[in-house]
């Protein structure tokens, strides 16, 4: 089709990235473990967790004392796994700190770090484990490094809440967050080699916790209902204190719970290789593994996020380059307007002289050789008067009679009429049953659709179909306020149009077809007529794909339709203009 529209946009030309509103997804704040705030999501996965480690402890608590087989290298496979998870918590902690600068952030760093150190020197205690004897200590070394390691993540727990109570802010020195970690993983170090000095050197001084395989007397002596009960108090600390609104307080708490429960299956089991304790060391192991799934999984929602936030700003993007386009269009055509209007309304003005003046030696010729000359230099004024009109629309300087119009009847009418002339071109009507009329004038209007319908007929010299639809619809003002319009859209199923030339096609005097078969002010007269309107033009094209113009109308008052609207169009006018159009 030989026509084109730059593209309107109704994209806010003054819109930038930051002067959106806030979104908490594309902020910084709420980065860290410590500082992401937990959704409903977590609180549910959170809860099925801790019912999932109290019914796997429930379900197995009535033979928890039965003898399991002894499982090769499961001990040291086992406590050096869990005493990884323990090390990389510690190392994500100390960076979550460096980040956030939150102090209970670096106390839950420090009790990871010391319960690792633990759990590796109780592994090198154990009997046959690097060898056919223990590395370090006595009988009594490794069921008191137990106690130590159990007591370590409740004991720093608690510290954690009372510290996220007392200063639930951060620093933001920098400085201060370097000196802090250096000195509470010294401080940690410190601690776990004071407690290894006491279980090894002075074990003999010890109290007895066990006799070889046997924990009963652990639990007789109350050591271990004392950590189990002690570990349930963390969790509910830290519950009381944070309510669980952040990711980390509430998978702090999840890890607690595991821990209690593998105490109270590990106590009921009452030995090494019963059921109980097997249970027990896949708990333990899972507690150590929580706040590392936790990492994980928000590491996760960074990245969807940041692949969400790259996602938006690519279109944000994309959007500000088509507004951008759309208003260096509006510019050049606006330019080329005032231009073209300023010559146009002085050649009509000398077009008006000159009809005048033939007019008159028409009417005084003295013989038929003179009429003839000034009848044919008047037809040639009518085509220049034409023209200045045609320029005088598109600068919007036309003046329009507007009224309220019955656009689906001035579309039959027309199309009725152009039949004739449109060759093997089909034209098919689908108009909307219950259409809002327009404001607008009549004859523009019937001048408009017409040169569209004939555009349509000259990108389809083979036949094709061109297929008109009217709508009720909703669009934006250029003031950007939203108002009802009717849309009109012309699809055709002809050559389209390349990217170069439908950039072009509304510029007046743009034309692609040959010499002498056009003005090039077809489309810019039907650009400045619906912008007079208070309307809107579009255009989407592909070469070999077909040209789809879509006119947008203010609505009008059903009230001021005349009873006759079908009838109002004058069909002598519609004839003329289809001979005309047919003549070019």
């Amino acid at each position: 089709m030989k026509h084109g529209a730059g593209q309107q946009s109704t994209y806010p030309l003054a819109y930038d990235v930051a002067t959106r509103p806030w979104d908490p997804r594309m902020s910084d704040a709420g980065i860290t473990l410590s500082e992401a705030p937990s959704t409903p999501a977590h609180r549910h996965a959170a809860l099925i967790a801790c019912l999932a480690f109290g019914a796997v402890t429930m379900l197995c608590a009535p033979f928890a004392s039965a003898a399991w087989p002894n499982v090769p290298a499961f001990f040291p496979a086992y406590q050096m796994l869990t005493a990884f998870c323990y090390a990389l918590t510690a190392w994500l902690m100390f960076g979550d700190y460096r980040q956030g600068g939150r102090p209970s952030t670096l106390v839950l760093a420090a009790g990871s770090l010391w319960t690792a150190l633990i759990l590796v020197a109780q592994l090198l205690s154990v009997p046959g484990t690097v060898g056919a004897e223990r590395l370090i200590g006595g009988d009594q070394t490794t069921i008191h490094l137990w106690m130590w390691w159990h007591l370590g993540p409740p004991l720093f727990a608690l510290l954690f809440a009372g510290i996220h109570a007392r200063f639930p802010g951060g620093t933001s020195d920098a400085d201060q967050r370097r000196t802090a970690s250096t000195l509470t993983f010294s401080g940690a170090a410190f601690a776990f080699f004071g407690v290894l000095l006491l279980v090894t050197h002075f074990q003999d001084s010890l109290p007895a916790l066990n006799h070889g395989a046997d924990f009963s007397l652990i639990v007789t002596t109350g050591v271990a209902p004392f950590v189990t009960l002690l570990s349930a108090a963390a969790a509910v600390a830290i519950w009381v204190v944070t309510r669980g609104r952040t990711v980390l307080s509430l998978w702090l708490v999840v890890s607690l719970v595991a821990l209690v429960c593998d105490n109270v299956i590990t106590m009921l089991g009452g030995f090494r290789n019963s059921v109980g304790w097997y249970v027990g060391r896949f708990e333990a192991f899972a507690s150590a593994a929580t706040l590392l799934m936790a990492f994980q999984l928000r590491m996760h929602e960074i990245a969807r996020t940041a692949a969400q936030s790259a996602s938006a700003l690519a279109l944000e993007l994309a959007a500000r380059h088509r507004a951008e386009r759309a208003m260096l269009q509006g510019q050049k055509l606006e330019g080329l307007g005032q231009l073209t209007g300023g010559v146009a309304h002085d050649f009509g003005n000398i077009l008006q002289l000159l009809t005048n003046e033939l007019e008159l030696i028409r009417r005084r010729a003295p013989d038929d050789f003179t009429r003839q000359r000034a009848e044919s230099a008047l037809r040639a004024t009518e085509r220049g008067a034409k023209l200045t009109r045609q320029l005088l629309t598109f600068a919007k300087r036309q003046p329009l009679h507007f009224e309220t119009v019955d656009l689906n009847a001035r579309i039959a009418e027309v199309a009725e009429m152009a039949r004739s002339v449109v060759g093997p071109m089909s034209l098919e009507l689908a108009l909307a049953p219950e259409l809002w009329p327009i404001v607008t004038d009549a004859n523009e209007l019937d001048s408009a659709i017409l040169n569209l319908i004939m555009n349509a007929r000259d990108a389809m010299p083979d036949g094709g179909v061109l297929r008109i639809a009217t709508a009720n619809t909703q669009a934006r003002r250029d003031d950007g306020s939203t108002a009802e319009f009717v849309r009109i859209e012309f699809v055709d199923t002809g050559t389209g149009m390349a990217p170069e030339v439908l950039a072009r096609a509304w510029e007046p005097f743009f034309t692609t077809k040959p010499a002498g078969k056009g003005t090039g002010l077809g489309l810019a007269t039907v650009y400045g007529f619906v912008k007079q309107s208070g309307g809107n033009a579009t255009l989407e094209s592909t070469a070999g794909a077909g040209t789809t113009v879509a006119l947008t109308l203010p609505k009008g008052a059903p009230s001021a339709l005349p009873a006759d609207a079908a009838e109002s169009g004058p069909p002598a006018r519609i004839l003329s203009l289809i001979r005309r159009e047919a003549a070019d």
